[in-house]
């Protein structure tokens, strides 16, 4: 029979196995997330982890919810709404950096690992996106930019994870001089010139 858990001590420990199951997905890969692995880590009976979760399937999800979460609260918290469009995409782009090297197993989660879950998390993955595209919109609303927003935030968005991911593998072809958070702030000024709006009234 499943050991009964103080409701008290319930939310606390939700977290400890959150946590431990994050280090075992991140770093032992998801057919190693099971039950028995998650008491092990812990130093419990295999069943008690069931006073939590249904099974394991919930507990990947609650994972992965909890890191979009996180992703998607830092985004929105870089938006100043008294600043101009163009300031708060730099917001966003220091953000981005920084939630990856402050938080890298949730990072490696949610943008590094193949996992089944993608299609639940579809929902907070559109959260995490939105105030980029917002703020891309509002440049192209004003005439700054030109293109699709879409295609301009998705860019913008791709050329991080490329960078982050490619120094989180240590799979740069060779060892650059310049540090990885310049790397990317270079890289987006350039993409957005590609799209500056261009003043033809000359031409």
């Amino acid at each position: 029979m499943p050991e009964k858990i103080k409701p008290t001590a319930k939310a606390a420990f939700r977290d400890r196995l959150c946590e431990a199951a994050l280090k075992i997905f991140v770093k032992e890969g998801l057919e190693n997330l099971t039950m028995r692995r998650l008491a092990k880590e812990l130093g419990i009976s295999a069943m008690t982890a069931y006073n939590y979760f249904e099974d394991r399937n919930e507990i990947v999800q609650e994972v992965l919810d909890r890191a979009y979460d996180e992703f998607a609260s830092s985004q929105k918290g870089a938006i100043d709404h008294f600043a101009e469009p163009m300031e708060n995409l730099m917001k966003l782009d220091e953000a981005y950096f920084q939630f990856a090297m402050d938080h890298p197993l949730q990072y490696s989660a949610l943008f590094m690992i193949q996992n089944e879950r993608l299609e639940q998390s579809k929902e907070r993955r559109s959260e995490a996106f939105l105030p980029l595209l917002d703020t891309v919109t509002q440049l192209v609303e004003a005439d700054v930019l030109e293109g699709e927003p879409v295609l301009i935030a998705n860019l913008l968005w791709s050329g991080r994870h490329g960078l982050i991911s490619l120094d989180f593998a240590k799979r740069f072809m060779n060892d650059l001089s310049s540090k990885l958070e310049e790397m990317i702030s270079e890289m987006n000024e350039r993409l957005l010139k590609s799209f500056m709006k261009m003043d033809k009234s000359g031409i």
